[in-house]
């Protein structure tokens, strides 16, 4: 997910798409000329998951990236993210509430009206017989 935060921001910076190998290069050649830290392809390829051996980047990549971004600090960068992350949590948190409220409500009034018209039947002896096994409420 931070990789993910990361690659959008950079492309937001960048301009353009960081899709393959190439672009990454591109994209490191970019950082060196916007903030002379060195970055290599094949770093930003593993961080962004073009690469298949995907780990977690360095402290030094992430401060890289971070300034590049206009952070301060590797660490204000995730605390952006981690905010915005929360924030997201929050809102699908609070939406299936919502639903899991709303269905309760309405399951809760199913039952209401099933009770109400069971015992209007129960009341108003309102029975039918259901060939011959006794006398059953039919709905």
């Amino acid at each position: 997910m931070f990789s993910e935060f990361i690659r959008s921001k950079a492309q937001e910076r960048y301009g353009k798409l960081i899709l393959c190998s190439s672009d990454c290069l591109q994209l490191a050649l970019h950082i060196f000329e916007q903030t002379n830290l060195k970055i290599s392809e094949a770093t930003t390829s593993r961080l962004f998951g073009i690469k298949c051996n995907r780990k977690e980047p360095s402290l030094y990549t992430l401060e890289v990236f971070a300034k590049y971004l206009g952070y301060d600090s590797s660490t204000q960068m995730r605390t952006e993210f981690n905010t915005k992350r929360f924030e997201e949590l929050d809102k699908i948190e609070f939406k299936e509430h919502l639903q899991y409220t709303c269905t309760c409500v309405s399951v809760y009034s199913l039952l209401q009206i099933r009770q109400y018209n069971l015992e209007k039947i129960i009341l108003n002896n309102d029975f039918k017989t259901n060939s011959g096994k006794g006398r059953r409420a039919i709905w």
